[in-house]
Order: C-alpha cells, then structure tokens, then sequence
C-alpha cells in the first residue's frame, strides 16, 4: 500500500515511521497515526517541534495550512526545544 505524500507522512518518512515520530515527541504512536489518517490535526505546538526534527523539511505551514504562521513567527514565540532527531539507516529500526 502506498503512503500518501502529505506533510505529516513526509516527516514520518524522514524520521523513520510513525512510531519513531511518536517517540521523537513523547506520545503514543495511535496519535501520530491519526494525524497521518486525518482524523485529528497536528497540533500547531507539534507542528513547531516537527519543523525542528526535520531540519525544516517539513514546514508548520504545510503541517497545518489554516495557523497564522506568519503572525506567530514574526512574534517569535519560542516553542518547547525538542532533542534533535536520531537519524534511523534505511531498512533499520522503525
């Protein structure tokens, strides 16, 4: 089964799954997986700490088009410092 190409299903890809994003963020992995179904939004804190994890290959604004990014940027708002992502080798882990 193909996975789609949405924001949150790229930065799943590029940290490794959606258990590893889960882990990433210190939540259980049925929630990243509602976010990747489309059940649930990413939450705009989540989308911050995503940014940060994928080095900005993933950006807030494609995580959750309807925030007023630009307003929340240009107070820069500090979101929670997240620990930075421990890449997992292709066919490895996750």
């Amino acid at each position: 089964m193909d996975t789609p190409n949405t924001p949150i299903a790229r930065a799943c890809k590029h940290l490794g799954g959606q258990g590893a994003v889960a882990r990433l963020l210190g939540l259980k992995p049925p929630t990243v997986n509602e976010w990747c179904t489309g059940k649930r939004k990413v939450p705009a804190e989540r989308c911050i700490q995503i940014e940060q994890l994928t080095d900005g290959a993933v950006r807030c604004e494609e995580l959750l088009p309807d925030f007023p990014w630009a307003a929340f940027r240009n107070q820069r708002i500090a979101a929670k410092p997240v620990k930075p992502a421990r890449r997992v080798a292709a066919g490895q882990g996750a």
